[in-house]
């Protein structure tokens, strides 16, 4: 099942509350766009986590999947019923200013 879009726009917001900067990658002066993948069951827990598309750096492909975890729980997913689950694909951006 496809995650409408205005779900995904609220795990993205509760993703961007918990995201951290790797303190390596600041130094290193490393930025990128991790898309993690991932599956979120009706209780709002992460059941899986992949990464969809890297960064180009570890440390930040590692931090994505970290935070997808530590965001936990997760905005419930619509219709997904008791049993039932949703995967998404969001993109987490790492860039310093």
């Amino acid at each position: 099942m496809a995650a409408p879009a205005d779900y995904a726009a609220a795990v993205s917001s509760r993703l961007e509350r918990f995201k951290t900067y790797p303190r390596q990658a600041r130094l290193q002066r490393q930025e990128g766009t991790v898309l993690v993948r991932f599956r979120v069951n009706a209780e709002g827990g992460v059941v899986s986590c992949t990464i969809a598309g890297g960064s180009g750096y570890a440390q930040l492909d590692e931090e994505a999947c970290a935070l997808v975890h530590r965001a936990v729980p997760l905005p419930l997913p619509p219709g997904t019923g008791e049993q039932g689950s949703l995967e998404l694909t969001v993109p987490v951006r790492f860039f310093l200013n």
